[in-house]
């Protein structure tokens, strides 16, 4: 149980979209650690692709024994695994980050990914299930907010974000399951909210965290007796060795744009990810390709070379 709790009963760590950031990953486990290991590691999602530590990242989850599935990025590598990759895989510098991941996971590792599902439900023993999406019930790109959190929905309006759709509210989701707790993940957004004595969670994101600080974050449910109570944590650790490593391991001449972007997201807590991909946009509409095209290298480049990486994020 955490410490510094006067109750007992199992309690499990959350965790959700770490994207190959291995140094905020280890600052949440060690995190764990102190505060009494946990019953189980739950990581709901988008498990590699970001950071330059993707199989580091991948043999830590396995020799944690985490419970996995897959998110949305997961399933964009594991196109290009089973031979139907993305428009451009094989050349274009938007997929570069993709390509240079699939190549430090290795085909074992990739198969290991492969055989995540997409949800599951836990169960620890006597305790309540709980069942676990990477974005929403309707799949991993799905989208859910807590509609009575305004810093939340605020967050997600500066990340660039559209609101979600009705089907995609806390209780609608939560009316849809069986299970009394739904974790969801995707927005990098940490929250939690109680429907009618249910619970719905976002842990956050532990390696790409969007909620306006760069902290790690992840999520604590300890059982009661009764049901499942959450607290939420945010822990620090060092962003400044980030810089080198993306440069050191090839990953930002490899990934261009959007591995420069994913790099300055993980070390201000801010967007830079969606408000850079509208910029491409703009950049691409300039020169006359439509929306749908796949961008030529020339248009990110020219995109990377003049948008405002200090202030392009709010």
């Amino acid at each position: 149980m955490p410490a510094g709790s006067t109750q007992s009963g199992p309690w499990l760590a959350v965790l959700a979209d770490i994207h190959g950031n291995l140094p905020a990953l280890d600052a949440v486990l060690a995190d764990t650690r102190r505060r009494g290991r946990p019953d189980a590691i739950i990581v709901a999602g988008d498990h590699t692709l970001g950071a330059p530590y993707p199989a580091e990242v991948a043999d830590r989850l396995r020799s944690v024994g985490a419970v996995l599935i897959s998110g949305n990025r997961d399933l964009w590598l594991l196109r290009a695994f089973h031979g139907h990759p993305p428009s451009g895989w094989h050349v274009g510098e938007h997929c570069g980050s993709g390509r240079w991941t699939c190549e430090q996971l290795g085909e074992e590792r990739l198969r290991l990914l492969d055989a995540i599902p997409e949800q599951t439900v836990v169960h620890t023993g006597g305790e309540a299930p709980i069942r676990v999406v990477h974005g929403s019930l309707s799949g991993p790109a799905g989208r859910i907010l807590p509609g009575d959190n305004p810093a939340v929905l605020a967050r997600s309006r500066l990340n660039g974000e559209p609101p979600p759709s009705a089907g995609e509210s806390v209780a609608g989701a939560l009316s849809a399951i069986a299970e009394p707790v739904l974790i969801c993940a995707h927005t990098h957004l940490q929250w939690h909210q109680r429907v009618g004595g249910r619970l719905a969670l976002n842990p956050g994101s532990v390696g790409e965290s969007l909620c306006g600080d760069p902290r790690a974050r992840y999520a604590c449910l300890h059982w009661d007796g009764t049901e499942w109570r959450v607290s939420q944590r945010a822990v620090p650790y060092d962003t400044s060795v980030l810089a080198p490593a993306f440069r050191e391991r090839g990953l930002l001449e490899t990934g261009g744009g959007f591995a420069r972007a994913t790099l300055r997201d993980m070390e201000t807590g801010r967007n830079f990810t969606t408000h850079f991909y509208r910029y491409v946009a703009q950049e691409a509409e300039r020169v006359g390709l439509a929306e749908g095209d796949v961008f030529p290298d020339e248009v990110w480049q020219a995109a990377a070379a003049t948008f405002d990486w200090e202030g392009g994020a709010p």
